[in-house]
């Protein structure tokens, strides 16, 4: 199964989807393992696509969340998924890029786990700047003023909505 749900994600990759939209359209249709989310996106995105990552504990009282969107979905060169390590609700995976995930960084709490992942799909090796984007998501998510160098935001890696 959980072969299966790295395949079906990949190829919503390769058409250019995001793999927390991918993820959360298939898991609302009934047609994802949400059980095995963590193993998947490990799979995934560590093993297959090679993404840079980083784990935090949510260190601050409130997430703005539109002003994380404004700043993140200007950077193109590379994509950035965050996984929210819910105590209650369990995994919930988010796209900084897409509006409709806002609520989801607004309703991240103080001392919640959350884990920032930054890569290019398959398509080449994480480097340095996938390392960048993770500090500065990271940044962005405690409330500092981010400035980020002009490399990331050049590329293709923007928000496009899933078609039904």
């Amino acid at each position: 199964m959980i072969l299966h749900a790295v395949q079906q994600l990949e190829t919503y990759g390769n058409a250019g989807v995001h793999v927390a939209d991918a993820m959360n359209e298939l898991m609302y249709a009934g047609d994802f393992p949400e059980k095995e989310s963590l193993p998947i996106i490990h799979e995934l995105l560590i093993k297959k696509w090679s993404y840079k990552a980083r784990s935090w504990n949510v260190s601050v009282n409130e997430i703005d969340a539109k002003k994380i969107y404004e700043q993140v979905v200007k950077w193109k060169a590379c994509d950035i998924v965050i996984v929210n390590h819910h105590p209650d609700l369990g995994l919930i995976v988010l796209n900084p890029k897409n509006p409709q995930h806002q609520e989801g960084l607004e309703s991240l709490k103080k001392n919640e786990l959350i884990v920032v992942y930054s890569g290019y799909q398959g398509k080449k090796e994480s480097d340095a700047l996938c390392e960048t984007a993770v500090s500065k998501t990271i940044d962005a998510l405690l409330g500092k003023k981010v400035t980020v160098p002009d490399p990331l935001l050049k590329g293709s890696f923007i928000y496009r909505k899933p078609k039904p």
